[in-house]
C-alpha cells in the first residue's frame, strides 16, 4: 500500500523542481534580453506562459519525480497534485490582477486635478 507521506513528498519534491525549473527560464530569457532595466527590475521584452503550460509542466515534473522515486501514483494522486498547483496558480493570477487594478487605480488618483476652494 503506498503511503500517503510519500506521494506528498514526491509532491514537494515536484514543486520544488516546477519552481527551479521557472527560475532557470526566466533567467535564461534575460540572458537572452539585450536591454535590462536594473532601476525597474523588469525587461523590455514580456516573458509569458499559459496557464496550461505551466499546468503541463508541472504534470511533467511530478510524473518523473514520482518514476525517479519509484513510486507508482494513480491517476487519482496526479489528479490531486495538478488540481493543486491549478489553485495555486489561479490565485496567484487573481492576485496579481487585483494588484495591477488596484495601482492602476492609485495611479488615476494621483493624476486627477485637485479641486481647491
Amino acid at each position: 500500500e503506498k503511503d500517503m507521506r510519500q506521494v506528498d513528498r514526491v509532491f514537494q519534491m515536484a514543486l520544488c523542481e516546477f519552481h527551479a525549473n521557472l527560475v532557470s527560464n526566466y533567467s535564461l530569457s534575460l540572458q537572452d534580453t539585450p536591454q535590462f532595466d536594473t532601476s525597474s527590475y523588469s525587461t523590455s521584452k514580456d516573458i509569458s506562459l499559459s496557464f496550461e503550460q505551466l499546468v503541463n509542466k508541472f504534470n511533467s515534473i511530478y510524473r518523473s519525480m514520482a518514476r525517479r522515486e519509484e513510486l507508482l501514483l494513480d491517476s487519482c494522486d496526479i489528479a490531486i497534485g495538478v488540481n493543486q498547483i491549478r489553485t495555486f496558480l489561479d490565485e496567484f493570477v487573481k492576485s496579481r490582477q487585483q494588484r495591477i487594478r488596484s495601482r492602476t487605480l492609485s495611479n488615476e488618483e494621483k493624476s486627477r486635478p485637485k479641486l481647491t476652494r
